[in-house]
């Protein structure tokens, strides 16, 4: 994946950087985020903060997403954006 922007996050006192691929569409925009091995959708909401999105249709196996981690890379994609 060609990364647009290097996302840092500090998580269970690890320094992680997930690469972000910005993709727009009409008047709005997504970042699509390789997090360890599931892709994840971060938009913007009616809020402007970033909600992440999963695609239900694809199996992703054993793979599963921690949801502090997810939260982290939103806001960390926030605070960049600002």
């Amino acid at each position: 994946m060609d990364a647009d922007l290097e996302v840092p996050v500090t998580y269970k006192n690890q320094e992680l950087i997930f690469n972000a691929k910005f993709i727009q569409f009409g008047y709005s925009y997504k970042f699509e985020v390789d997090v360890n091995g599931i892709i994840v959708f971060f938009e913007p909401d009616e809020e402007r903060n970033f909600r992440a999105i999963v695609d239900p249709t694809i199996d992703h196996g054993n793979h599963k997403i921690d949801k502090e981690l997810i939260k982290l890379i939103a806001e960390a994609l926030a605070t960049m954006l600002k």
